[in-house]
C-alpha cells in the first residue's frame, strides 16, 4: 500500500502554477542499480496481481450512490475470502484495515467508513496483497461513482497519460529518474501538479522497497538508480487539480487537500524485462471495473 510514509515530513510549498520541467542527464555521475527480487518472488507476486481483475470487479460493483465506504470494504474482503487470499494491508505498519478509499478532498490511506458515496465522487483505491511474507502486490486506482464531473475529466486523463508514460520508460538499463520526469511532464503540460510528497517505490518481498519513484523530475536523472532486469515496480501517479497543500488528519492515516481540491490516483506494478516494461496489474476502467 502507498502509504510513502518516506516522504511524508518533507513536505514543501509547490509553485503556484505547474511548470515543465527540465531534463538533465550527466551520464558519469555514480549511481546505483537496483536489485531485483528472486525469480521465485517474481512468479509469486505474478500470481498474485492474477487475481486483481477480480478484486477490481468486486469493489467497482460496491462503488454506487448511497453506499458507504466500509459497504465496499465488505465486497473486497469477501472477494478476497472467496478467493483464499491474503490482504497485505491488515497490520502492515500497523494498518488496522483491509482497503482504502480516499473520496473527493481525499488524498490516500483513508480508512473505509459510514460516509455514504454520491454520485460524482471521486473515490481512489489503494489495495494489496500477500502471500505470508514472501511477495507482496499493490495496486491504486480512482473511480468514479456515477457519471464523473465534467471539470474533473481533463485531471483523470492526464494522471492516465502520466502513468503511460511513466511505465513505458521503465527500461532495462534506465534510470528511475526518467520514470519521474515523464510523470512530472505530462502533467505539468496538462496544467496539473504531480506529488511532490509521496512516491512509488519498488515492491516484491515488502510493500516498499528501493527504489522510491518520485513523481516530481529529479535535478539530474543520472544519479538516480539504473534499472536490472526483474526489478519490481509499482509506478504510482498522485495528480492534483490544484496547488497541493496537505494535511494529516488526526486518525493518523488520512491525507486531505487543505483547500478542499481534487486528486487522483493511479498505479501499476511492473516487471522490467529486456524486452520492454510488463505491466503485472489490470488496466481498470476508471467508472469501475477493468477494461
Amino acid at each position: 500500500m502507498s502509504f510513502f510514509r518516506s516522504l511524508v515530513d518533507r513536505l514543501r510549498p509547490a509553485p503556484p502554477t505547474p511548470v515543465a520541467p527540465t531534463r538533465v542527464f550527466s551520464p558519469d555521475r555514480k549511481h546505483a542499480v537496483t536489485r531485483p527480487p528472486s525469480l521465485a518472488t517474481v512468479e509469486r507476486v505474478a500470481a498474485l496481481t492474477g487475481h486483481f481483475a477480480f478484486l477490481w470487479q468486486a469493489v467497482a460493483g460496491a462503488l454506487i450512490p448511497g453506499a458507504t465506504t466500509e459497504d465496499a470494504e465488505l465486497a473486497y474482503r469477501e472477494a478476497v475470502l472467496a478467493r483464499g487470499l491474503t490482504a497485505a494491508f491488515p497490520g502492515y505498519r500497523a494498518f488496522p484495515r483491509d482497503i482504502t478509499f480516499s473520496v473527493g478532498n481525499e488524498v490516500i490511506n483513508t480508512l473505509p467508513s459510514t460516509r455514504r458515496l454520491q454520485s460524482g465522487d471521486l473515490v481512489k483505491v489503494q489495495h494489496g496483497l500477500r502471500t505470508g511474507t514472501a511477495a507482496f502486490a499493490y495496486q491504486a486506482w480512482t473511480h468514479v461513482v456515477g457519471e464523473a464531473q465534467t471539470s474533473l475529466q481533463p485531471l483523470l486523463a492526464s494522471a492516465r497519460a502520466a502513468l503511460a508514460a511513466g511505465v513505458s520508460v521503465a527500461l532495462v538499463g534506465s534510470h528511475v529518474g526518467e520514470i519521474s520526469f515523464a510523470i512530472n511532464d505530462v502533467l505539468a503540460r496538462a496544467g496539473h501538479w504531480p506529488s511532490e510528497h509521496y512516491v512509488g517505490h519498488g515492491i516484491g518481498t515488502s510493500l516498499h522497497m528501493d527504489p522510491q519513484i518520485p513523481g516530481t523530475a529529479p535535478p539530474d536523472i543520472g544519479i538516480t538508480p539504473v534499472l536490472a532486469e526483474h526489478t519490481l515496480l509499482s509506478v504510482v501517479v498522485l495528480a492534483h487539480a490544484a496547488r497541493p497543500q496537505l494535511r494529516v488528519a488526526a486518525d493518523g492515516w488520512n491525507v486531505l487537500t487543505v483547500d478542499g481540491s481534487s486528486s487522483v490516483l493511479f498505479s501499476h506494478m511492473v516487471r522490467v524485462t529486456a524486452d520492454g516494461p510488463v505491466i503485472l496489474t489490470p488496466e481498470v476502467n476508471a467508472i469501475g471495473g477493468p477494461t
